[in-house]
């Protein structure tokens, strides 16, 4: 077998498998196009608008509650950062201690 039946056989190979994959490819995309168009013969064209316009607001919605979130978390994390650097951190701690210690204190009954 010499370089060229080689090359010949793989690109064979290669070449059917491709076309195999190919058609089974477009085999699928025919059947889904065909469900589509089914599927918006019976939900009607006002209904269809609507659903679309119900999925981009989720989207949106979705993309600006995500990018929400992000900006708070880095804000609060900013604000901590800002606290310890100015020694405000163990202070805060303190207080709020201080604060949830008192509270217990009032409202646990006190044994003699």
């Amino acid at each position: 077998m010499n370089a060229l039946d080689l090359v010949s056989s793989i690109g064979s190979t290669t070449g059917s498998l491709a076309k195999r994959f190919g058609s089974g490819t477009a085999d699928l995309a025919i059947g889904a196009g065909r469900g589509s168009a089914r599927l918006a013969k019976t939900i009607g064209p006002k209904r269809g608008l609507i659903g679309i316009a119900t999925v981009g607001a989720l989207v949106a919605g979705g993309i600006i509650l995500s990018k929400f979130l992000k900006r708070r978390a880095l804000e609060a994390e900013s604000m901590q950062a800002t606290d310890e650097a100015n020694g405000l951190g163990k202070k805060l701690a303190n207080g709020v201690n201080r604060r949830v210690k008192r509270a217990k204190a009032a409202v646990e009954p006190t044994t003699y």
